[in-house]
C-alpha cells in the first residue's frame, strides 16, 4: 500500500500519494535535472565556506564569541556567493511548484484553486514531503537508531513546591 503525505494549502489538507517506482524515478530524474537541483548542488560550497568562516570564531572562558577572530576573507567569499544563491532559489520556486503539481494528481485537480488562495510557503512545505516520499532514507535511519525515548515523569516538585503525584485521601481547598 502506497504511502501518504498530509500537506495543508489555504487550510484545505491534501494526501499526496507514493508513486510506484516507474513513475517515481521519472519524477527523480526530473529533479535531477532540474535547475532547483543545481541550485541544491551548488549550496554545498557555499555552506562549506560558511562553516570555515564561523570555525574561526573564538569563544572566550564565559561563552562569548570574539568575531574579531572571524576569517574576514571568508565571511566575504560567502557574502559574495549569497546574492547568486538567493537568485537561483527564487528563480527555483516555480519550479518546485510546477514539481509538486506534476507529482500529484491530487494537487493538479484542484491547482487553480490551490494557486489562487495558498501561500508560496505551503508548496515549498508539500515539496518536502514529496521528497520524503521519494528518498525514504530518513525512515531506514531511524529504524538503525532504534525506537525513540519515551518521556520520562518526574515525582519532583513543580516549580511552585507542589508534587507531581497525586496523595490518596488528601483534598485541596477551594
Amino acid at each position: 500500500m502506497p504511502k501518504t503525505a498530509k500537506v495543508l494549502f489555504a487550510g484545505r489538507a491534501y494526501a499526496i500519494s507514493e508513486k510506484n517506482m516507474g513513475a517515481a524515478s521519472a519524477w527523480r530524474a526530473h529533479l535531477n535535472a532540474s535547475q532547483t537541483m543545481r541550485i541544491f548542488k551548488s549550496l554545498d560550497g557555499a555552506m562549506a565556506q560558511l562553516v570555515a568562516a564561523m570555525d574561526s570564531v573564538v569563544t572566550d572562558e564565559d561563552g562569548q564569541r570574539d568575531w574579531g577572530s572571524v576569517n574576514l576573507s571568508s565571511v566575504i567569499n560567502v557574502a559574495e556567493l549569497l546574492p547568486v544563491i538567493v537568485n537561483g532559489l527564487s528563480h527555483s520556486i516555480d519550479e518546485i511548484i510546477e514539481m509538486v503539481f506534476d507529482y500529484s494528481p491530487e494537487l493538479q485537480a484542484d491547482r487553480e484553486w490551490i494557486e489562487q488562495n495558498a501561500a508560496t510557503s505551503e508548496a515549498v512545505t508539500a515539496f518536502i514531503e514529496v521528497l520524503k516520499l521519494n528518498f525514504p532514507f530518513l525512515e531506514v535511519l531511524a529504524l538503525l537508531r532504534g525506537p525513540k525515548e519515551q518521556p520520562t515523569s518526574s515525582n519532583l516538585p513543580t516549580v511552585n513546591g507542589a508534587s507531581g503525584r497525586k496523595v490518596a485521601g488528601h483534598r485541596t481547598r477551594a
